[in-house]
């Protein structure tokens, strides 16, 4: 129980020094982006088939590491961030043997903190034993979050994570 809430507190602190260093190194590309970003979201586009509101096609896709301890994030826009977590091994914090996890997360203040996007679906592009490309489609929990066990013969090699404004 201890190591587990050591991991879990050193996690954390790596989560808040990385968010911190990513909000002190923002360059004025990563503003006009997100102002960008901001401006899409409230058009709404005629297309010639459908009438769609571009914020919920919004998507990121991230390469999958295995590393726990260093999540790989993408800020997508306000204070909101992407966190992809995957251990091959068993994770003791989401009690999860080869557990792909998917936060999105208020990078200012993970506890409190309002996000101001959500996930909608996630798309994870695996490789198995043979060296063949096999799509999975998955959808959020009950929170903001997605938890994946991941079969044995497969691992995963990317996450295209979609999301819109809430």
């Amino acid at each position: 129980m201890k190591n587990k809430t050591v991991i879990l507190a050193i996690t954390l602190i790596l989560i808040f020094g990385i968010s911190k260093y990513m909000i002190t190194s923002e360059t004025p590309n990563d503003s006009t982006k997100r102002l960008q970003n901001k401006s899409i979201m409230k058009n709404i586009t005629i297309n010639q088939n459908n009438l769609t509101n571009q914020s919920s096609d919004l998507k990121e896709t991230i390469k999958i590491k295995d590393d726990l301890n260093f999540p790989k994030t993408k800020k997508i826009g306000k204070e909101d961030t992407i966190y992809v977590f995957y251990n091959s091994e068993y994770n003791g914090q989401a009690d999860i043997h080869r557990g792909l996890l998917i936060y999105l997360l208020n990078s200012s203040n993970h506890f409190e903190g309002k996000t101001y996007f959500k996930i909608t679906q996630v798309v994870v592009k695996f490789k198995n034993n043979n060296n063949e490309t096999i799509y999975k489609k998955y959808t959020q929990n009950s929170g903001e979050s997605i938890r994946i066990k991941v079969p044995k013969n497969l691992t995963p090699v990317t996450a295209t994570i979609y999301y819109k404004a809430i």
